[in-house]
């Protein structure tokens, strides 16, 4: 039976790591001009043209209007983005048309690609290495309740690390980013729940619970509604939905936060072992960076204060020390 059991698991390992090498495929053919743009009340504006891109040979100038593209109108960045560089491949050449004061000027572009190869290659590395990990970590503990969710909380955001990149316009992938970002969130939800302490959730948790699945799906209806209309009013609304999503992300790690903290205090009136008080702080902590660095600064129309990939840089390490550690943390996962 165990033999099965990890036959099945190394199937699964497989078939994960085939779709994350899909995705980043996937991301490798968006394509880019490079430029940055200053969007305005009657159309976009080139603001920066960096002199090493394709778009600097052409001879546009900053302060130029870009009108059409492929005989496109581009009323603004969104038609730009998800209707164009999502759907040409790097390489491609298109034509442009552009405003230079009161003459339009006509340029053949080729594009370049939107990620490096070393963003996509970091990318992937962190997904598959996340996935190596956690499947190591499934082999060598006990099953359990904590651990099946711990599982799908790590297992999820190795794809997500992945699925980041992935076209914004890709019905399927992009549906698929956004199921992967809703049971990593409920995963979390319940592994805080059976973590050391299985505890009986109150009103506050599941009115928590309400508030997240209504944000995740109303992202999802936005999106799905976007796709069939490609407007921008209602491409507008799937990033203010995205906004709500961070929200809610924020209230449930602050949630999990509040009550592995309150565990800590039980545990210490028991007089617990120690490692169930360091994995209770490494959890703590990662936590912890994700609202105050990420999802509250872009709730607060802000950049983000570190990149998306620091966070998994702190889950990477987590993972290690129970792999490291295994024979003194396998208790704590019990």
């Amino acid at each position: 039976m165990k033999i099965l059991n990890r036959t099945i698991l190394t199937v699964f390992y497989l078939l994960c790591v085939v779709v994350q090498l899909f995705a980043t495929y996937k991301a490798s053919l968006i394509s880019t001009d490079r430029a940055t743009y200053d969007e305005r009340k009657d159309g976009i504006y080139f603001k920066y043209i960096p002199t090493s891109s394709n778009l600097y040979k052409t001879g546009i100038s900053i302060g130029d209007k870009l009108i059409y593209v492929n005989d496109i109108k581009i009323e603004n960045k969104h038609y730009l983005f998800n209707l164009i560089f999502d759907r040409i491949e790097p390489s491609s050449k298109v034509v442009y048309k552009v405003l230079e004061g009161e003459k339009i000027k006509t340029v053949i572009l080729e594009l370049e690609k939107r990620f490096s190869i070393f963003e996509l290659v970091f990318s992937l590395f962190l997904g598959i290495s996340f996935l190596t990990l956690i499947f190591l970590i499934i082999f060598h503990y006990p099953p359990s309740k904590t651990l099946i969710s711990f599982f799908f909380l790590f297992l999820t955001l190795s794809f997500i690390s992945v699925f980041i990149n992935v076209p914004f316009s890709n019905k399927i992938l992009y549906s698929m980013f956004i199921f992967l970002c809703f049971i990593n969130q409920i995963s979390l939800f319940i592994f805080t729940k059976n973590f050391l302490i299985n505890i009986k959730y109150n009103i506050i948790s599941y009115s928590i619970l309400i508030i997240f699945v209504f944000a995740i799906l109303f992202w999802m209806g936005n999106y799905i509604h976007w796709t069939f209309t490609l407007y921008v009013e209602d491409y507008k609304k799937v990033m203010q939905s995205l906004k709500l999503f961070q929200f809610a992300i924020s209230l449930n790690m602050i949630h999990s936060i509040i009550l592995i903290m309150n565990k800590v205090l039980k545990l210490y009136e028991k007089g617990s072992p120690v490692e169930y008080f360091a994995t209770s702080y490494l959890f703590i902590f990662i936590l912890l960076t994700y609202p105050i660095f990420y999802s509250l600064p872009i709730i607060l129309r802000k950049r983000e204060l570190v990149p998306f990939y620091f966070f998994f840089l702190f889950y990477y390490i987590a993972l290690i020390l129970m792999l490291r550690y295994k024979n003194k943390l396998y208790k704590v996962f019990l």
